[in-house]
């Protein structure tokens, strides 16, 4: 498609200067109103040629398309897959700068991501893995997460 777009517009192009030179070159007079005229006609041919030629070759690509084999439930389960990975990588990224702000240093924190049926996505769950050191600040960290996120996570000390 963006072939078919990309031989349309180098068309119009090639037609525009031709028929620039064509301007530049015809001499005054008379027969510059006919070069006018005639220039014009040619370069609405070839604009609608292009386009013409255009939409021929996207009956071919919606031919195509018609007659491919992927499901729509499988493509919606591969962008949700990516969607609910994407913003899993965002909420953790997130929770660990809220907790590092808080001087407490998460070794890791894994989020259970989940779509609704309206296609609304949620914490499931969410696992923040802390050194030892920080066994004191447990309740702390619950009370960080649970205020901002709206879930309480499980706390793991390793």
């Amino acid at each position: 498609m963006t072939e078919s777009m990309y031989l349309c517009a180098g068309s119009l192009c090639c037609t525009l200067v031709v028929c620039s030179l064509v301007r530049i070159i015809a001499p005054a007079g008379n027969t510059t109103k006919i070069m006018s005229l005639v220039i014009s006609i040619f370069s609405l041919c070839c604009l609608f040629s292009s386009f013409i030629s255009f939409s021929d070759n996207l009956k071919f690509i919606e031919a195509d398309i018609s007659q491919a084999e992927i499901s729509d439930d499988v493509f919606s389960d591969l962008c949700d897959d990516k969607v609910l990975s994407t913003t899993g990588d965002y909420i953790n990224s997130y929770t660990k700068n809220l907790l590092i702000q808080s001087d407490i240093n998460p070794q890791q924190i894994i989020t259970v991501m989940g779509v609704d049926k309206n296609r609304g996505i949620y914490i499931r769950e969410m696992n923040i893995f802390i050194n030892e050191k920080y066994h004191s600040k447990t309740d702390e960290v619950k009370e960080t997460v649970s205020s901002i996120l709206g879930i309480e996570p499980t706390i793991t000390e390793i």
